[in-house]
């Protein structure tokens, strides 16, 4: 379970003892620079090098459940080889241009920082921003990948035109629209636990 930006793992707390009950073993963590783990900065890459090292540790996942950031953060993993089928993104942004309106908002930043800080980007890892949206990165997903993305209506900070972008590039996503729990509360809904649990399971082998 893969937590969002300014997120940690405590957030999937209500998801444990239903995924328990059901048989799984859950892994969490604070990614790089956030909650107990050490560091002041992270990337994508970062928390996608911790996921490559959990599973050379625990043994290759069956499925990701990730929140927002940590979305893009999974798909980026499963798209560089980590060895994943199934990815559920809830409440993930996809669209490059309106992920960065939203941290201009939440910064008080100006039209003028977008420049630099995509030149930032292609400076510090040799690709364009573009190239680390789930809107590029899906495209690249492999063959037998499977993805539900899990979305509240009333979403303030990702809204809805992020999933319906996705689902243009990525028809065969599977989504569950939610009503009334926004952002965050979304991790805590019994319904929305219970339909990442049955995704999950589907098709075992």
């Amino acid at each position: 379970m893969v937590h969002g930006w300014a997120g940690r793992a405590t957030q999937f707390r209500r998801f444990i003892p239903i995924f328990k009950a059901g048989g799984y073993r859950i892994i969490g963590f604070d990614g790089p620079a956030h909650g107990k783990s050490e560091g002041s900065q992270t990337s994508i890459p970062d928390f996608a090098e911790v996921m490559s090292e959990l599973a050379e540790m625990k043994g290759n996942p069956q499925a990701i459940i990730a929140h927002s950031f940590g979305g893009i953060a999974s798909l980026y993993a499963i798209v560089n080889g980590l060895p994943v089928k199934k990815l559920i993104n809830i409440a993930s942004p996809t669209i490059g241009d309106r992920i960065i309106k939203t941290y201009l908002r939440a910064v008080g930043g100006s039209k003028r920082v977008v420049k630099g800080f995509k030149q930032s980007v292609n400076k510090k890892f040799g690709k364009p921003f573009e190239e680390f949206t789930a809107m590029e990165l899906v495209k690249k997903a492999p063959p037998d990948f499977k993805l539900l993305v899990v979305h509240d209506e009333e979403d303030r900070e990702v809204e809805l035109i992020h999933v319906e972008e996705l689902l243009k590039v990525y028809p065969s996503a599977r989504l569950q629209l939610t009503a009334g729990l926004g952002h965050n509360r979304i991790l805590k809904d019994d319904i929305v636990i219970q339909t990442c649990l049955s995704f999950v399971k589907e098709n075992l082998k």
